[in-house]
């Protein structure tokens, strides 16, 4: 670190100590007050960070035998090779090296205390995503199965694992509601501060889930480092070299490998729908004229992210009449209150009977449907992950988005796609003619839906 006459830099030290298998954890108790080589160290406790003010980088004055993540603060200079601001970096004090908080060097991993009482996690805030994060759940469970693990979880997503196993209760972010804005932040975080959380995983990636937790005064923050965050993660988790190319439910099981917690084997989707769900369910579509246990070819138009990912709705009618006709199934149309329209006009479309309840269902009704159908015809969408997660065999019409990286993690599903030059454009609308969803025909996806069933569906109980 260069130095001049009357540079100050002030110097934080996070202590971590070493696990076996190379692991790190934050330093607890706090280690004792030191006084070196006339340098004032004042070691991190529970909640407060080391501070280490020098006029030169003194290694003496650096307790031996732990890792320390350090933050170099400088002031302003313009003087040239004078570093300025932030400067985050491991410091090994047992052998003097220092080496980048992300450069991947020594294969350093961090985790958690063990034993954590009580775990917050902050979920993602799409369904789909939030769907791809549940083998990560799992992996937290068997991680830590004597923990209390709470969830934090916009509404939507908080219906959805309402009931899901490996969460002990689930926290709504009522945002837009009493959380929004400031006040509605300082609020819940207030509200976490009560509940004395051990520690914060932090699937989602957004700066506002690593500032609840640090306001909450959680003291063991992990997740990735990403929008200008990992000042406040006290387990910044590095990012694969390759993170953006493989699947997101690998995305979410990476920042467990470099937690040391295991990933759950196998690491499948996994979401919960209640008897009495399915019930109530099954009663509602028996008052539409759909006897129990017939089989049930749902039809899922609509997707959040934008017209780009849509399918046509002439198209799906046509899969849906050659479906009905061949397996002997009704066919459900599902969607927001948003995509009525579009399921108008598959059931306008339609030769045969459709049962259409597009914007008159929630999240854990959608569920139940699912849970209920024999088979899903979707656009790359939330209700795609959730059928997904089900076990309900689908296929998958994708266009604009990636299906190397959000395809439905299930052995039975099926995409369905065309190779155009402008594919994946990750677009929200299309200004091209809507390519990648033309070449899709109805005879494609038929074909796909009888390779996947070619005994016909199964009955579902």
């Amino acid at each position: 670190m260069a130095e001049r006459e009357g540079f100050e830099p002030s110097v934080q030290f996070y202590p971590y100590n070493r696990l076996a298998g190379g692991c790190l954890q934050p330093a607890r108790p706090p280690l004792p007050k030191i006084l070196a080589e006339g340098a004032g160290f004042e070691p991190a406790g529970r909640r407060r960070p080391a501070v280490f003010k020098t006029a030169a980088f003194s290694r003496s004055a650096i307790p031996p035998g732990n890792m320390y993540l350090y933050q170099i603060r400088s002031p302003r200079g313009r003087e040239k090779g004078v570093r300025d601001g932030f400067e985050p970096g491991w410091y090994d004090s047992k052998s003097g090296r220092t080496s980048g908080v992300f450069s991947g060097k020594g294969g350093i991993l961090m985790r958690f205390s063990d034993p954590q009482r009580s775990l917050l996690v902050r979920a993602t805030n799409w369904l789909g995503d939030a769907v791809m994060t549940t083998p990560a759940l799992a992996g937290v469970r068997e991680g830590f199965p004597d923990a209390r693990i709470v969830l934090l979880a916009k509404p939507l997503v908080a219906e959805l694992f309402r009931h899901q196993p490996d969460v002990d209760e689930v926290i709504v972010y009522e945002r837009p509601g009493r959380h929004e804005g400031a006040i509605g932040r300082l609020r819940l975080s207030a509200e976490l501060r009560r509940r004395r959380f051990d520690g914060a995983l932090l699937l989602q990636n957004a700066f506002d889930a690593a500032l609840l937790a640090f306001l909450a005064g959680i003291p063991e923050r992990a997740g990735y480092p990403t929008d200008a965050r990992r000042l406040l993660l006290s387990l910044p988790v590095p990012m694969p070299r390759d993170i953006f190319e493989r699947h997101e439910v690998e995305y979410y099981l990476c920042l467990l490998d470099g937690l040391g917690i295991p990933r759950p084997v196998p690491a499948v989707l996994k979401l919960a729908v209640t008897g009495e769900e399915k019930e109530a369910m099954a009663a509602r579509l028996a008052s539409h004229g759909v006897a129990p246990g017939a089989p049930i070819v749902a039809i899922n138009p609509g997707a959040t992210y934008g017209s780009a990912k849509r399918w046509f709705p002439d198209r799906f009618a046509a899969v849906a009449d050659a479906l009905s006709e061949e397996w002997g199934a009704r066919v459900v149309v599902l969607g927001s209150a948003a995509e009525a329209p579009l399921a108008g006009e598959i059931e306008a479309a339609a030769r045969r009977d459709v049962v259409n309840l597009a914007g008159k269902t929630a999240v854990r009704e959608i569920m139940a449907l699912l849970s209920l159908s024999c088979f899903l015809v979707t656009n790359d969408s939330g209700p795609m992950h959730i059928g997904a997660a089900l076990g309900v065999p689908l296929v998958a019409i994708f266009g604009p988005t990636d299906w190397r990286r959000t395809s439905p993690w299930s052995s039975l599903a099926r995409v369905v796609r065309v190779e155009v030059d402008c594919s994946p454009c990750r677009r929200r609308t299309c200004d091209r003619g809507h390519e990648c969803m033309l070449g899709v025909t109805p005879d494609m996806v038929i074909a796909a839906a009888k390779e996947l069933l070619p005994s016909g569906p199964r009955t579902v109980a």
